[in-house]
């Protein structure tokens, strides 16, 4: 089997002492190991040995190693993001990676990206509005409010005007402006082949005489290792 181990070699002497040691198959999952090293000599490494199985494919791999002083004890455990079904410890690592761990999938929800835009959703929506050199961009705005002539009288989510949504607003009174103001989700981490988005949309223009449906392009496009 595919095998990894944690040797503990010192220069001075060569003597090499196996500390730690995996050689069961686990799948396509992180998993939290930790131990105690003694170290009573000068001159020592650690060193991370692999083996694979005959040539079969496989993956051996590490992250977020950590050397600290003192013995291992339970605290040492990375804490958990959220516990669910009673008690069931959702870690970092495991939260946003569309995979619902979680019966109800709490460890999905609580991603950012999904947003309602209400003042008891605002903890949880973390959409920006990037800045551009533009006059216009995206703002929060209340159907209600008499002031408001960017959007409509009522949001989707409330279907009432005390219901909140963002729309395309200028920065200023006298705007002829054409720029392309920008409305960004969080990072997705660990994202599935394939995510499905849905969303309400409006878009109208409206003037002193009628109303029109020239009034520019809503587009979606996203990112992937800086290529777009």
């Amino acid at each position: 089997n595919h095998s990894i181990s944690l040797i503990i070699e010192n220069l001075l002497y060569g003597d090499r002492l196996v500390v730690w040691e995996q050689n069961y198959v686990i799948q396509a999952d992180w998993k939290f190991s930790q131990v105690t090293i003694n170290v009573t000599r000068s001159a020592t490494t650690l060193q991370f040995f692999g083996v694979s199985d005959k040539g079969k494919k496989g993956i051996i791999a590490l992250d977020q190693v950590n050397i600290m002083p003192n013995s291992c004890t339970n605290g040492t455990i990375p804490d958990c993001t959220i516990v669910c079904d009673a008690d069931k410890c959702i870690k970092p690592e495991q939260m946003c990676d569309f995979v619902k761990d979680c019966s109800q999938g709490q460890d999905e929800n609580l991603c950012g990206y999904n947003c309602t835009f209400e003042v008891e959703d605002e903890h949880y929506c973390t959409w920006t509005s990037v800045a551009t050199d533009g006059e216009l961009s995206w703002m929060l705005f209340q159907g209600q409010e008499s002031n408001n002539t960017y959007g409509p009288p009522i949001d989707h989510t409330k279907q009432t005007g005390a219901g909140h949504y963002m729309a395309v607003s200028p920065k200023t009174l006298n705007h002829r402006d054409f720029s392309s103001p920008i409305f960004m989700s969080p990072y997705l981490h660990n994202s599935a082949a394939e995510c499905r988005m849905y969303f309400w949309y409006m878009a109208y223009e409206t003037t002193e005489e009628q109303s029109s449906n020239d009034v520019g392009i809503l587009k979606i496009s996203y990112t992937v290792s800086d290529i777009t």
